[in-house]
Order: structure tokens, then C-alpha cells, then sequence
């Protein structure tokens, strides 16, 4: 139990070692500094195979290997702050190691600061659950240094849940802001995750966010998830994963600083947009490129300032609005809701409702078509519009 000072450098080992059975918690004024002044430590920094409790303050500053390697049960309190690194080779490896199936890190409402690392961010592995709670921040790449690795890797059907907290991703040399491996990732409660909003002096992140394999689940409910600044796409999401946007959550790709170098989304399996909203913008390649199947469902709303490319199946029972005088690929695409064709290029739909073209006209002359109805249109749009 350390309420006061603990400074570590130039040890052959591990910082801090807290072994089976152990309990180590620092709090009150306690200050815990490991490779300070660039005294080395030759392990990790925090070798935790016990129980281990933050609220007060860690420094990790220069370890050969992990800043934090946890294999049991690691909290940082709301009072807790855990700050990591300055430059990449100041953390050997990744900055925070989750790696067992009985691991289980929990940010209650605490602040994380992840400086930089020769490695990634944060690893969840091997069916370890690592949770953000209400109140907790987790910022990454947020000084002069920057990552080697991916900004949060969650693999080998692991759990990694942002409940009502927040997360700032900047500055990975070419690597992804998020890699949800066969593994499931919550962004949930009112939560942020903000992904390139700083560009930096160096390469852009790959992808903003990559769901890939079987097994791999990403939920975005009630939620916003902002991505900008990509060499490749905003999300991509492949290789039999699933990614969800549920009530009321919100997918901003493009629409801060742009930069997106290839799709805003890359889907190759499923991707379901249900009660959410979903805005693409600022991309170099396609706004949406699809060989696998996308659903707007009853409610939702996307809005697309690009092409689609749909190689594959696509149906709206919502509102999808295409606004672009790009050429398009329009594929299987079924719309049982509204599809609003802004400059009027988005052509050979099938469509059972509603489809919005612009309306054109001299000053005297007729309006052509602004509404076209699907034979056998019903006018109910699941609760996209309504009168009272």
C-alpha cells in the first residue's frame, strides 16, 4: 500500500513485479516514477499477475519491453492517471499488455495517457476483457511522439468496451487507429472515439478502424465514433466480421480535416446501419465500397458526399442520401425507403418508395419529376418522417 514517493530506473528486471497473490495499491499522494531520467528498466515497467489498484499517479518513462503488462486484475480509479512515454523508443514494446484470458483491466473513470511506444497502444489479447468506464479517458499519440505500432489492438477473442467514456487516437506510423481481430469491440453509452484529428509531421494512420475474421463484432450504440486523416479507409471491415451502428450512433468519416485516402467504408462482409447516422466526406477514393452486403434499416441515415461502388448488395429502408457527380456503381441496390439522388446521377435503383431527384426548370418552364414512387408505394418510411 504506497501513499508517498516510489522512484525505480536501471533494473535489470521488472519496475514493479506483483506476483500471484499479491495486492499493490497506490493512493492518496502516492507517486510511483519507474525509469526516470531515462534510468532503464530491462522488463516491464508493471508486471502484474495479481491484483493491482491505481488512484494515485504512475509514471512509466523508459522500459525494454512493456510499459504495463497485466495477466490478472488491474483498476486505475477515477482518481487514478497513468502517463506513459515521450518518444517511440521510449517504451520498448506496447505501452499497456492485456494478454490472458483471466486478465481483466478496467479504467474506472481514470486517465490513461499513452505518449508513445515502439509498439502498440494498448494489445487486449487472448481473451482478455479490458473495460473504459463512465468518466475514463484514454489518449494516445496526444504529444511529440508517436506510435510504432496500432493505436488498440483487440485479437484472439478478446473484449475491449467503451462505456460512456472517451478515447483520442492521433499519431501511429502506419499502423491502424483500432484492429478488432475475431474478437468483440463495444462502443457504447454515450461514448467518443476520435481517431487522426491531429496529423502530425509524419505518415497517416492505415485504417481508421479495421474489424476483420470470423468472430470479429464491432457495436457503435448510441455512441460517436470521428475519423479523419487515413491513408486508406475509415473503416474496413472484412473477412466474415460484423459491424454494427445501433440507435442513435454516430460514424463521422471525413468530415473534420478530411484526408481519407482511399474508401470512407471498405465492407466485405456484413454492416448494418440501424437507428443511426452515418456521414462520409473528404475521401480520395470511394465514399462507400461494397462487395459484401450493407443494411440502412428503419430510421437510419446515410449520407454520402461520394460514389458507392456496390459489387454486391446494398437495401435502404431508411434515408440514404447520395450526393456526388461521380460515376457510380450501383450493384444490387433495393430501396424500400428514401433515397434522396441529390445531383441526379444514381441511376437504375430498385426502388418499392420513395426516390428524390433535384428539380430543374427555365423560368416558365415544367418542373421535371422531384418525386418518383415505387409501384405499389406504401408512404411509410419506418419512422424517418412523419406528420403531426
Amino acid at each position: 500500500n504506497n501513499t508517498g514517493n516510489i522512484d525505480i530506473a536501471n533494473t535489470t528486471s521488472h519496475g514493479i513485479f506483483n506476483q500471484t497473490s499479491g495486492v499493490f495499491t497506490n493512493q492518496g499522494f502516492g507517486i510511483i516514477e519507474i525509469g526516470k531520467n531515462f534510468g532503464e528498466i530491462e522488463g516491464e515497467g508493471i508486471q502484474n499477475e495479481a491484483f493491482f489498484i491505481n488512484a494515485a499517479s504512475i509514471k512509466i518513462n523508459t522500459t525494454e519491453n512493456n510499459g504495463i503488462v497485466n495477466q490478472a486484475s488491474f483498476i486505475n480509479e477515477a482518481t487514478g492517471s497513468i502517463v506513459m512515454g515521450s518518444n517511440a523508443s521510449d517504451i520498448g514494446n506496447d505501452g499497456i499488455k492485456n494478454e490472458t484470458a483471466a486478465a481483466l483491466f478496467t479504467n474506472n473513470g481514470g486517465f490513461i495517457n499513452l505518449k508513445a511506444a515502439s509498439g502498440n497502444g494498448i494489445s487486449n489479447l487472448n481473451g482478455a476483457s479490458m473495460t473504459n468506464q463512465a468518466g475514463g479517458q484514454i489518449l494516445m499519440g496526444q504529444s511529440s511522439g508517436f506510435f510504432i505500432g496500432n493505436g488498440i489492438v483487440n485479437g484472439a477473442s478478446s473484449t475491449f468496451i467503451n462505456d460512456n467514456a472517451f478515447i483520442n487516437i492521433d499519431k501511429l506510423l502506419d499502423d491502424d487507429g483500432i484492429l478488432n481481430s475475431s474478437s468483440n469491440f463495444q462502443n457504447i453509452n454515450e461514448a467518443q472515439i476520435l481517431i487522426g484529428q491531429e496529423v502530425g509531421s509524419f505518415d497517416f494512420i492505415i485504417n481508421g478502424i479495421t474489424n476483420e475474421n470470423a468472430g470479429a463484432y464491432f457495436e457503435n450504440n448510441n455512441s460517436t465514433i470521428v475519423i479523419d486523416n487515413c491513408d486508406e479507409n475509415g473503416i474496413y471491415n472484412f473477412s466474415a466480421a460484423e459491424f454494427y451502428n445501433l440507435t442513435n450512433g454516430q460514424i463521422l468519416i471525413g468530415q473534420n480535416d478530411g484526408n481519407i485516402g482511399g474508401d470512407g467504408i471498405n465492407n466485405e462482409n456484413i454492416f448494418i446501419n440501424n437507428e443511426g447516422i452515418i456521414l462520409i466526406d473528404g475521401i480520395t477514393g470511394g465514399g462507400i465500397n461494397n462487395s459484401g452486403t450493407i443494411e440502412n434499416q428503419s430510421c437510419g441515415i446515410i449520407e454520402l458526399n461520394d460514389n458507392l461502388n456496390n459489387a454486391s448488395d446494398v437495401l435502404n429502408n431508411g434515408l440514404f442520401t447520395i450526393n456526388t457527380n461521380e460515376t457510380n456503381i450501383v450493384g444490387n441496390f433495393v430501396n424500400n425507403g428514401i433515397l434522396e439522388d441529390i445531383q441526379n446521377i444514381f441511376n437504375g435503383v430498385v426502388s418499392t418508395e420513395i426516390l428524390l431527384k433535384p428539380v430543374e426548370s427555365d423560368q416558365c418552364g415544367q418542373l421535371s419529376t422531384t418525386f418518383t414512387f415505387g409501384a405499389g408505394a406504401t408512404f411509410t418510411i419506418s419512422s424517418v418522417f412523419f406528420d403531426e
